[in-house]
């Protein structure tokens, strides 16, 4: 009787290496939040008054997204991927877009207290996160393609 041979299982995988900030720093990181700050503000530049609220809204989500990668970095789940950072620059500006129609209605009210904007804070809810999540996307793309970089794979065994 013949004996059947051990079956070839393929190596254990490695783990993905984390994403590096791009070198020199001080170059690339102000050049990244710039432009993930700025095309906004291309965008908005005939307003003055939705240039402000877009410039502040987009300033807010980034921050936001900076603190939340921080904490992943400080905890080492440093993102393996660009979608990682991506998706942290998406939910801060989701956090962003639901909360500022409720901030606006509130500060336009503590002027005027006689306008009763509850009603038209979630009126202007879709519209915020309509506006507010391609904004996020597309500076999170932005940012993980200028600021960071993959590192080199090691050849050899």
């Amino acid at each position: 009787m013949a004996r059947a041979s051990r079956p070839s299982f393929a190596p254990v995988p490695r783990r993905t290496p984390a994403l590096q900030w791009r070198r020199p720093l001080a170059l690339w990181a102000p050049a990244a939040l710039a432009l993930a700050l700025g095309w906004p503000a291309l965008m908005l530049s005939g307003q003055s008054s939705v240039f402000q609220a877009g410039m502040l809204a987009a300033a807010i989500g980034t921050i936001l997204a900076l603190i939340s990668i921080g904490a992943a970095w400080a905890m080492g789940r440093a993102p393996r991927a660009r979608r990682n950072v991506i998706r942290h620059m998406v939910w801060s500006g989701a956090i962003v877009a639901v909360v500022a129609p409720f901030v606006l209605a509130s500060l336009i009210g503590a002027a005027n207290p006689n306008t009763g904007l509850g009603a038209y804070s979630f009126a202007m809810l879709p519209l915020a996160v309509m506006l507010g999540l391609p904004m996020a996307l597309f500076s999170g793309v932005v940012f993980s393609m200028v600021a960071l970089v993959k590192p080199g794979r090691k050849t050899g065994g």
